[in-house]
């Protein structure tokens, strides 16, 4: 590869020196690509929203922009991306602090730990053992005095921990609930929060009254049907609102309920469904089971045997195949008989043979990555190979029309028809971000190309 003149405009400039003039563009490459930004980074990120990339030279990070400009020096010993409020936190000799877009140090590196900032105009930052809250200035609006934090939830409080224990405070730094619990979660939607008291379980409302006395072994959140799973004695049960039981502990295990009014629970290592009555709308007869997709049917095993059955229990695809994925948004799942592969339909139909040693669902595009022989290519919804296997590694599709493919041990993209647009050429390839860019390694090095032929 002969290096072009945007090469060597960019790559010796980002040791010490800073410029912000323009690179002379790159040579277009005769192979279906051209380089942005030729390769010469030790390390890479995707493009963040903001159009800035980080990219590390040496052992120190910076920013670049999609024409690879260095919008940021790399000094960095590490780099997260922008935050929606313009900040990005760097690390610099152990400690952590925040620059803007421009690269300057709005908030010096002082912090052994820090978070992103969150809407609200907070991070969380930690100085020895001690975590608090700061603002966008650096100020501690909270200070660092508490052992755990977490991010403020929708209702303005967040969890803290103090010496062991769990409470609340509000955006002051108050203590809306005073650290005495073992544990807690977030509320729910419902204004409820689960919390532990020696060793056992209840809730609590916003203002740290007791709504559900603590006597459960374990307790999970309120879903939006307003029940909650709880276990008394090794069993699972579900409880109201005011910590009635409307379905007492009887399971062994169970899931929450889904959509459409069901749940999968297990009694004595059988797996079957209730309604939110209680009551068993399909018996606990199965050895393993799903939860029931869009199309109204779930995955179940009986006896190492997968098949379907639909939300009256009535078997629609008897258990016959070895091993199954839940059902596809086009109606075709995978399916394994034996040890190879094939696709069925909704009603249990062989729509595609059993003849591949693996296989995925379909993407958008219509097309499915199968391999055969350990070698990988692409089948459309008839089981034609559109895109006959002869790939060592491929990956689904992406929104430019060209996917990953692997050929001895180098990468390159292809499209749609199998034609290499991207013939395999380097040591490790991203896909294609919205800005049309991807990251290629050439050796040890890191660049950026943009297809030349990508809708």
């Amino acid at each position: 590869m002969r290096p072009s003149r945007f090469f060597l405009s960019v790559c010796p400039a980002l040791s010490l020196s800073f410029s912000f003039s323009a690179p002379a563009q790159a040579e277009p490459s005769p192979e279906g690509f051209e380089w942005v930004i030729e390769p010469c980074f030790d390390g890479t990120r995707p493009f963040a929203a903001n159009g800035l990339a980080r990219v590390r030279v040496k052992s120190k990070w910076g920013y670049i922009n999609e024409k690879g400009e260095k919008v940021i020096l790399p000094r960095f010993d590490d780099a997260w991306d922008f935050a929606a409020n313009g900040l990005a936190k760097v690390k610099v000799k152990r400690k952590w602090g925040y620059i803007n877009g421009k690269g300057e140090e709005v908030i010096p590196p002082r912090f052994d730990d820090a978070w992103d900032f969150a809407t609200n105009g907070l991070a969380l930052a930690k100085v020895k053992d001690k975590w608090g809250y700061i603002d966008e200035k650096g100020e501690e609006v909270i200070p660092l005095r508490f052992d755990t934090v977490n991010h403020f939830a929708a209702n303005g409080l967040a969890t803290v921990e103090v010496k062991g224990k769990w409470g609340y405070i509000n955006e002051k730094g108050e203590e809306v609930i005073p650290p005495r619990f073992g544990w807690t979660w977030g509320f729910a939607a419902n204004g409820l929060a689960v919390v532990m008291v020696k060793d056992k379980w209840g809730y609590i409302n916003e203002k740290g009254e007791e709504i559900i006395p603590p006597r459960f072994d374990r307790a999970e959140n309120f879903s939006a049907n307003g029940l909650a799973m709880v276990k008394m004695k090794d069993k699972w049960g579900y409880i109201d609102e005011k910590g009635v039981e409307v379905i007492p502990p009887r399971f062994d295990r169970a899931m929450d309920f889904a959509a459409n009014g069901l749940a999968v629970v297990m009694v004595k290592d059988k797996w079957g469904y209730i309604n939110e009555k209680g009551e068993e709308v399909i018996p606990p007869r199965f050895d393993e089971a799903g939860e029931f997709a869009a199309n109204g049917l779930a995955a179940v095993e009986v006896k190492g045997k997968w098949g379907y059955i639909d939300e009256k229990g009535k078997v629609v695809i008897p258990p016959r195949f070895d091993d199954a994925w839940e059902s596809a948004a086009n109606g075709l799942v995978p399916v394994m008989a034996g040890d190879k592969w094939g696709y069925i339909s909704e009603k249990g139909e062989e729509v595609i043979l059993p003849r591949f040693d693996e296989a995925r669902p379909f993407a958008a595009n219509g097309l499915a990555v199968v391999t055969v022989k350990d070698k990988w290519g692409y089948i459309n919804k008839k089981g034609e190979e559109v895109i006959p296997p002869r790939f060592d590694y491929a990956v689904d599709f992406s929104a430019n029309g060209l996917a990953r493919i692997v050929v001895k041990d180098k990468w390159g993209y292809i499209d749609e028809k199998g034609e290499g647009v991207i013939p395999p050429r380097f040591d490790g390839a991203w896909g294609f971000a919205a800005n049309g860019l991807a990251a290629v390694r050439v050796k040890d090095k890191w660049g950026y190309i943009r297809a030349r032929s990508a809708r």
